[in-house]
């Protein structure tokens, strides 16, 4: 959802309603937020080699950072036509 426009999104919901699924929308709290407020910096990544943590260092730019601004936009521009159940666990029997 969050590197691909918001039209391409509301199909695949659609295609999920029309074929018996339910459709899912799953977002992490750092999705949230550009701000690297969940952001680990390499110097508290202990343990591990320089390549390993430059890896990691780019995983979470692409977590914390790239299409973080636009989810916000997306989700209430989804929630005009779509109506949210809320957390999973409350879909969940028990």
């Amino acid at each position: 959802m969050k590197l691909f426009p918001g039209a391409l999104t509301r199909r695949a919901l659609e295609m999920a309603a029309e074929g018996g699924l339910a459709p899912l929308v799953y977002l992490h709290p750092y999705e949230f937020v550009a701000d690297r407020s969940f952001h680990v910096p390499m110097s508290e990544m202990t343990g591990m080699g320089r390549g390993k943590r430059a890896y990691w260092a780019a995983r979470q730019a692409q977590w914390h950072v790239a299409g973080n601004r636009g989810v916000m936009g997306k989700l209430r521009r989804l929630a005009r036509d779509w109506r949210f159940a809320g957390p999973m666990k409350g879909l969940l029997p028990g």
